[in-house]
């Protein structure tokens, strides 16, 4: 099974841990080198309990970091969906240029950030800094509508 996984051929290292009845490699080959959540999932559903549950407490931390992670990386995508709608905005209703240039630069500033922290794999300060520029973006966007009314009202 090693020789077979260190050499690339995940299939055939899968094929004989089947075979041998080896649990923790089969699992350790379909969640760590094949990146196989749903077919992890299955075979942990064909497991007897105390199996299962011995599993789920080698490879449920990383389960779920994987999962956060991919909800992190949603949550990023819409925000910066919404600050690009904001600055749309910003660009058909006034001229102000410098507020586009600190937006794009926030962005810049707030994708390296979560780039730097997703390689640590620190889950908790993932969700403490998301939290953070989820506010300071809120409080961005507060603060331009306010200088849209503003610009709007004194025209």
């Amino acid at each position: 099974m090693q020789v077979c996984r260190t050499a690339g051929y995940y299939q055939h290292a899968l094929f004989v841990s089947q075979a041998a009845a080896e649990t923790e490699w089969y699992l350790d080959i379909l969640l760590e080198d094949m990146q196989s959540w749903d077919d992890a999932l299955a075979y942990l559903q064909d497991l007897p309990r105390q199996q299962a549950a011995a599993a789920l407490k080698k490879h449920g931390k990383v389960c779920a970091t994987k999962i956060i992670i991919i909800i992190i990386i949603i949550v990023i995508i819409i925000i910066v969906i919404i600050i690009i709608i904001v600055v749309v905005i910003i660009i058909t209703v006034t001229k102000m240029k410098i507020i586009i240039i600190i937006i794009i630069i926030i962005i810049i500033v707030i994708i390296r950030i979560i780039r730097i922290i997703i390689r640590r794999r620190r889950i908790i300060i993932i969700i403490i800094i998301i939290i953070i520029i989820i506010i300071i973006i809120i409080i961005i966007i507060i603060i331009i509508i306010i200088i849209i009314i503003i610009t709007i009202s004194s025209s």
